[in-house]
């Protein structure tokens, strides 16, 4: 029985596709219940798209120094974490 925030989801596969899927789920130690979560986790991760409103994305406003220039890594090191002094 699954919770209210999960939906079950079935489908079918083809024989050969079915053996193959089998095969790799058991060879990994996966159910195959297991297998075809992952599968559909990567499948989601794979193709989301960047929401562009994100407010992370207005951090790269920053990501210019005063004469608007990129700052570099090495920079943005330095405000995060402090000047280390080798």
């Amino acid at each position: 029985m699954s919770s209210s925030d999960e939906r079950v989801v079935q489908t079918t596969l083809e024989q050969p596709e079915y053996e193959r899927f089998r095969r790799i789920a058991d060879e990994e130690g996966l159910s195959l219940k297991d297998a075809l979560r992952l599968a559909a986790r990567r499948y989601v991760t794979e193709r989301e798209r960047v929401d562009a409103d994100d407010p992370l994305f207005s951090a790269l406003d920053d990501l210019e120094d005063d004469t608007g220039e990129p700052t570099s890594a090495t920079e943005m090191d330095e405000d995060l974490y402090g000047r280390r002094d080798e």
